[in-house]
């Protein structure tokens, strides 16, 4: 092999291992398992749930990384949680360093946001995943993590207890009142976008929900990633939740 062939060929190889992606979804599911230390209150005035590291005792995983879809019951009238979490694509190990994740938490419908929490471990400082000036009140739909001198996302996940222990890390939940109506929520790219530690953004894809690849410039984002829908009709509403789930990629089904 010449010289000038070899040197391309190590460019090309280099320029497909820079690139990586990242996936953000919602999921019903609660994270905290049995001798697992409980989420304490998000704090009123930054609406950080600020905890602890919790070494070698991870959260349970969400169903979604295997389902891709959301198959719990709720009626248009109470209070939903959505957790939200990362993880690459598809659940791959992604040895990368997500820095900075903006979002923005939309809603179709007359649903709206009641209560929020985002977490953030702060202790011991060498586990501390988010910087002080980040945004974690989600109350008004967005929120901005910095993490450019601290942990950030790490992919594969950090051991600090606030993860499933491998391709998946917990950023918080919303509190959604459905308010008698269906709705449709959307996890989209906050004003800073999505950043990776020694990354770069036009080569870096970002998914939301189960939906994609969507590049991270790229907007619109079409698909819902949660849906709350009406609880009367019974089987029918069932099989309709199905056809949804499965025509649909990348909208996930909440009934009842």
């Amino acid at each position: 092999m010449t010289r000038g062939l070899l040197i391309g060929v190590v460019v090309l190889l280099t320029g497909i291992a820079q690139s990586a992606d990242l996936r953000l979804f919602f999921s019903v599911d609660d994270p905290i398992g049995t001798g697992h230390p409980g989420l304490p209150a998000p704090n009123g005035t930054t609406g950080a749930i600020n905890v602890v590291a919790a070494p070698g005792n991870p959260l349970l995983s969400p169903t979604e990384l295997q389902t891709q879809t959301l198959a719990l019951a709720f009626g248009l009238d109470t209070t939903h949680r959505f957790h939200v979490w990362a993880t690459g694509t598809l659940g791959e190990f992604d040895p990368h360093v997500w820095d900075g994740i903006a979002l923005t938490f939309a809603i179709e419908g007359p649903a709206t946001v009641v209560g929020a929490g985002m977490l953030n471990v702060t202790s011991p400082p060498s586990s501390r995943r988010w910087q002080s000036n980040s945004d974690f009140d989600a109350r008004n739909g967005n929120v901005n993590f910095q993490g450019v001198v601290t942990a950030g996302v790490q992919l594969p996940a950090a051991n600090d207890g606030w993860s499933n222990g491998s391709e998946a890390v917990y950023l918080g939940y919303l509190d959604v009142a459905g308010n008698g109506g269906a709705s449709e929520l959307y996890i989209q790219p906050g004003t800073s976008g999505v950043t990776r530690r020694n990354g770069n953004q036009q080569e870096d894809n970002v998914y939301f929900g189960w939906d994609g690849p969507e590049p991270n410039d790229f907007p619109p984002y079409w698909l819902p990633d949660a849906r709350i829908v009406p609880e009367p009709g019974g089987a029918a509403l069932l099989g309709l939740g199905a056809a949804l789930a499965f025509g649909r990629r990348g909208g996930a089904i909440i009934r009842r």
